[in-house]
């Protein structure tokens, strides 16, 4: 796994603040509720981008993606036996999400409606964020993959911004990812800094957990 895939799930992240997608909501969110969108942008991603040729690279990202919801559950302070269930609970729905958005450009402005609602179990303006996702997916379809490896992912902004407020918006991103994944020195694994890796059980220097096979 790369820097590219901590690029792409930091930038998924900052997706789920965009402040303009909260004006939407009707009461103040949840954890949940930004998970949820987090989901529902990378479903966008990867049906944007799925074909053969990217078969193996989206099934890392794809992942490395899973791999880090899961770090940053447990960093809330769920057990073991409630991080398994609520990552099978996600993983159910992501999939869900994928099966219903798959022919969500063919569909008609009710369809996409009726497909939100299904997912977005609290009161939002659901014609508002159809058209932010419209949007979204179509920013996807307009740009290659391999842009947003090296790039920012992002809705269409509703206007062109300038080269040195780009800049400073990609250097928070980088701020953002660097202060909370890093590379173990010794597992190559990334993780969350202060914790310990998965892979190995290891925490400074100290075996904690069995190591993993």
């Amino acid at each position: 796994m790369t820097s590219n895939y901590i690029n792409i799930y930091n930038n998924l992240v900052n997706l789920t603040r965009n402040k303009k997608l909260y004006k939407i909501f009707n009461k103040q969110d949840t954890f949940s509720d930004r998970l949820i969108f987090l989901l529902l942008h990378f479903a966008f991603f990867l049906k944007a981008f799925k074909n053969n040729n990217n078969k193996v690279l989206l099934q890392e990202i794809y992942d490395f993606v899973f791999r880090q919801l899961e770090l940053s559950i447990r960093e809330i302070g769920y057990g073991d036996q409630t991080i398994n269930k609520k990552m099978k609970d996600y993983i159910n729905l992501f999939y869900s999400m994928l099966d219903k958005i798959h022919n969500w450009d063919k569909s008609s402005k009710e369809t996409k409606k009726s497909i939100l609602l299904i997912f977005l179990e609290f009161d939002v303006d659901e014609a508002n964020i159809v058209d932010y996702l419209d949007k979204y997916n179509e920013d996807l379809s307009n740009n290659t993959l391999n842009f947003y490896l090296k790039g920012v992912i992002m809705a269409v902004p509703k206007r062109k911004q300038s080269p040195s407020r780009t800049g400073m918006r990609r250097s928070q991103n980088m701020k953002f990812s660097s202060k909370n994944i890093v590379e173990d020195k010794k597992s190559g694994e990334y993780r969350l800094s202060h914790h310990l890796d998965l892979k190995t059980g290891m925490y400074r220097g100290r075996q904690i957990l069995d190591p993993k096979d």
